[in-house]
């Protein structure tokens, strides 16, 4: 699992550094019903874990909060937030985070959980523990 570990956590660093470079810049806003917004940098941060996801694993499942399912049927599913607390993030409040997680047959082997702007980049395997900046 070591090798889905390391990939996970270079998809979170990725869009991690989308997130911080666009960090208090004008941000391109809409909304996706009346009171639930995205940035274009939602989108450009998805993208960035999505083609490094895709390129390693192109037969896993993937969920992510700003498209469609790509369900395949596979064992693999990663679950991804490519940016937890837009409205934070779009106020320029640090209170933000990529998340992104993979369950393997039903069960969540691996957590991911960065926030650029504090430097805070906290992970968990399965049985291995949970760290925080390790």
């Amino acid at each position: 699992m070591s090798e889905l570990f390391h990939i996970a956590c270079e998809a979170a660093h990725q869009a991690g550094t989308i997130l911080k470079n666009q960090f208090g810049k004008r941000k391109e806003i809409t909304y996706k019903s009346r009171i639930d917004l995205i940035t274009d940098v939602d989108i450009k941060s998805e993208k960035a874990i999505l083609a490094l996801i895709k390129s390693r694993y192109p037969g896993h499942d993937i969920i992510t909060e700003e498209s469609n399912p790509e369900l395949q049927g596979s064992d693999y599913r990663w679950i991804i937030d490519p940016l937890d607390g837009t409205v934070n993030y779009a106020h320029d409040y640090p209170f933000i985070a990529v998340s992104i997680a993979l369950e393997i047959r039903g069960a969540t082997e691996i957590g991911i959980v960065y926030n650029p702007v504090m430097d805070e980049f906290f992970t968990a395997q399965k049985g291995n523990g949970a760290f925080l900046n390790n």
